[in-house]
């Protein structure tokens, strides 16, 4: 049984010449350093970490990606990124992790052109579509279940249409990309949708385990609760009456930092408008000034995962112009719309834990050693108990017990 019964929507099976024009190429929003190179590097946000995107993987035909040989494909490879981060693809900027992915995805699907002999995405026959749509989802036998999850398949798939979309939708005065594909494997980003679910597994699943170790976990966690309900009864009670107290001392001082990073954009955004004291005659931003006039540590600023939202703002504010200067914009506006203005409340099981003095074991007796080490709760449920247990080997995550 075929992946897909049927097939539509052929741009073209006429002529094996790329057919259209193809548009001069772009920088991806937030890349560092030059577009032809062998590594791509984005700042992540992260401490001490950049992203990196990188070009030398060893391709099906046996060569590096970034060799002559392969200089449309990698050419190719190029513009697909660009085209997602930059938001031509799917009509709204990309994250570079999320670039990244579709982009190995993209790799995988030149290779499997390769061994099928075509010299380029255009002139794959459409009927090998069936066999790499199977490919992609790592399954040789198109009727076996694939182990992949299907927000995996999903990603591959949409790489698959929007190779196609990009050539077929193209506006009349030319393509971001220099190769794709000329049929259309999917009807709609609807489909795409559809037949991951049918063939990927479900987040967060695992497989089946064997019956008599799911009951005898099951009555193991059973005898647990019963033997030591008084204990976690108090435990409970205990817990919920130091919450509150935690949660006012957390709350005045704790500041996600995504959000502390769209207080810094905005204010740099501003700043290239009204100039403010913490800017010298040089267009330098004083950083030390600017943690001041946010209300937040000295040292705070110097962190690397605020650098690139400080190197965007001092190059506007020198009058820099070009792609470099919209990027720069692009960086700040992005980082500064990221909500909200409201504080969450802050998660305090941790500390919590660690003043009713977890992990509890209990009384002694043959369920001791299994301690209750937490007393919290998951996103979207209520606060309980959690316990981890050990029996014969076995590990298993009894979570939360509600109480």
């Amino acid at each position: 049984m075929p992946i897909l019964p049927e097939k539509s929507h052929n741009l073209s099976q006429v002529t094996d010449v790329w057919p259209c024009t193809v548009l001069p190429e772009v920088r991806p929003h937030g890349l560092i350093g030059d577009l032809v190179a062998d590594r791509w590097e984005f700042e992540s946000g992260r401490r001490h970490r950049k992203l990196e995107m990188a070009w030398t993987r060893m391709m099906a035909n046996g060569y590096p990606l970034n060799h002559d040989v392969n200089a449309k494909y990698w050419e190719l490879a190029r513009r697909f990124f660009t085209a997602c981060r930059n938001g031509i693809a799917t009509g709204k900027p990309l994250a570079v992790k999320t670039c990244i992915g579709m982009t190995y995805t993209l790799f995988l699907v030149v290779d499997l052109v390769m061994r099928n002999g075509a010299s380029s995405l255009w002139t794959f026959s459409i009927r090998g579509s069936d066999a790499l749509l199977a490919a992609l989802t790592g399954r040789v036998d198109p009727d076996a279940p694939s182990e992949l999850v299907s927000a995996t398949i999903r990603l591959r798939f949409e790489v698959v249409r929007l190779l196609y979309i990009l050539v077929a939708e193209a506006p009349a005065e030319g393509t971001v990309l220099n190769d794709g594909f000329s049929f259309a494997a999917f009807s709609s980003s609807e489909e795409v949708v559809a037949l991951s679910k049918l063939i990927g597994q479900q987040q967060g699943t695992t497989p089946d385990a064997p019956p008599e170790v799911v009951f005898r976990c099951l009555e193991a966690a059973i005898r647990y609760v019963a033997y030591y309900s008084d204990e976690i009864i108090d435990l409970y009670h205990a817990a919920e009456t130091l919450r509150p107290k935690l949660k006012i001392e957390v709350h005045s001082t704790y500041q996600p930092r995504y959000r502390r990073r769209a207080g810094i954009a905005s204010a740099l955004l501003e700043a290239l408008v009204t100039r403010p004291p913490w800017i010298d005659a040089t267009g330098t931003i004083l950083k030390s000034e600017l943690a001041r006039h946010l209300g937040m540590n000295a040292s705070d600023t110097y962190k690397p995962i605020y650098r690139p939202l400080i190197q965007a703002a001092e190059l506007l504010l020198v009058g820099g112009k070009g792609p470099r200067a919209d990027e720069a914009r692009f960086i700040l506006m992005e980082a500064a719309g990221k909500p909200p203005e409201a504080k969450l409340d802050p998660y305090v099981g941790d500390e919590l834990a660690r003043r009713l003095g977890l992990p509890f074991t209990g009384a002694a007796g043959e369920f001791a050693p299994w301690p209750i080490v937490l007393v919290g709760n998951s996103k979207g449920d209520r606060p309980g108990v959690g316990c981890h247990a050990a029996m014969d080997g076995i590990v298993p995550d009894f979570g939360s017990v509600h109480v």
